[in-house]
């Protein structure tokens, strides 16, 4: 048996290199950062104990999610004490590392069950709904262009080490080679005349008694449509129209007419009531072209923030909803804001094998965090991954 001492410094090793691999997302100067992420499940199965599981991987997500203390002070505002940020981050990444460490086993083969089970539990629902930074998320990085079978090659991977399996392994990382040469010479492009525009209205959504504000951002959209040649397509961010209430939907209709008149297509987030004399809200993107004007409701809100469903005034979830749309003859996958950090919508989403990739988000609250750069690690990732193109809009 190793003296305590050394088994103490290799766990601490192995716990700085776990942090050091949760760091490396939302680095703006090494974009296939989370890459790093691969060695993650790895460093789980050798922590050599329960305790060391849960360090290890808590480690991990207090890092990937160091924005969130910070980010959730400027959300909650006055609304909430300063430590709930600080709560917040840390029950979220104890809660992940928490479900690795109950999968964790001194038997090999036991390891390997769990980690697939600690895989499993940390997509669906409930875990999954704050199960983000998943390490699958790497797969777009290891295995560009594989898809489902890129998930299958790196889970493959993982337990071949796990179980000691040389030759598995081995064969993992040639097809990771061959795969990441082959994305050099091909990778997918954008649908011609679709443009997506980055906005600095700062805070937006919940303001739908301040017409003054909600006409100001139609006008804005307006121009924007104008400036586009015919039959383009512009994405613009979540909540971009704000609280759009009956009173507001005319202004939609201006819209669709100004961009059917050339042709072209508008996706445009917002919040609607989801019927007459609630107080909930659906957060969509509203697709507006001449055939009329469609929603595409967001899946999995941002929890206790947006999604509250104990109290009055919460925004809905619909965590098994297809999150596809037909666009101009297109099959898209949508993924707003908080769903891009999570695996079930984008699984969800890639089953129905879209040709194009959206997100849009409102960051106003984490512009100067590392959450908006991490955002569009992970968009593009799953773009690698399943070779489609994405196309990304944000407000700060």
């Amino acid at each position: 048996m190793m003296p305590v001492r050394r088994v103490s410094a290799n766990l601490a090793v192995m716990v700085a290199i776990s942090l050091a691999c949760g760091l490396s997302w939302g680095w703006e100067r090494a974009p296939y950062g989370i890459a790093l992420s691969v060695f993650v499940p790895l460093l789980w199965s050798a922590s050599g104990s329960r305790s060391g599981a849960f360090m290890v991987m808590t480690a991990y997500f207090l890092a990937t999610s160091r924005g969130l203390p910070h980010g959730t002070g400027i959300f909650f505002a006055s609304a909430a004490p300063a430590w709930f940020g600080w709560a917040l981050w840390l029950t979220a990444a104890s809660g992940n590392a928490g479900i690795w460490a109950a999968c964790w086993a001194r038997s090999k083969h036991k390891r390997c069950a769990g980690l697939l089970a600690a895989l499993v539990l940390t997509t669906i629902p409930p875990v999954g709904i704050f199960g983000w930074a998943n390490p699958l998320t790497s797969a777009g990085f290891i295995f560009p262009a594989l898809g489902f079978a890129g998930l299958f090659a790196l889970t493959t991977v993982w337990i071949s080490v796990i179980a000691d399996h040389r030759r598995l392994a081995m064969l993992g990382a040639a097809i990771a080679v061959a795969a990441n040469i082959g994305n050099m010479s091909a990778s997918a492009q954008a649908p011609a005349l679709w443009v997506a525009k980055d906005t600095h209205f700062g805070r937006l959504g919940g303001d739908g008694d301040d017409f003054r504000a909600m006409y100001e951002r139609v006008t804005a959209t307006q121009e924007m449509a104008d400036e586009l040649p015919p039959g383009a397509t512009l994405v613009l961010p979540e909540t971009f129209l704000g609280l759009l209430t009956a009173g507001g939907m005319p202004l939609l209709e201006d819209l669709r007419a100004t961009v059917a008149s050339k042709g072209g297509r508008l996706i445009v987030g917002a919040q609607v009531f989801s019927r007459p004399g609630s107080l909930d809200t659906d957060n969509v993107l509203f697709v507006v072209d001449a055939s009329g004007v469609t929603q595409m409701r967001q899946r999995i809100p941002v929890p206790v923030g947006m999604w509250h469903p104990w109290a009055a005034g919460s925004t809905n979830a619909y965590p098994f909803a297809a999150g596809v749309h037909r666009v101009d003859g297109r099959q898209v996958a949508y993924l707003i804001c908080y769903e891009q950090l999570l695996m079930l919508p984008v699984l969800t989403s890639f089953w129905h094998r879209p040709e194009v990739l959206i997100g849009a988000a409102n960051d106003w609250w984490a512009r100067d965090t590392s959450i908006p750069t991490i955002q569009a690690q992970v968009m593009s990732a799953w773009a690698r991954l399943f070779d489609v193109p994405v196309i990304r809009a944000t407000n700060l």
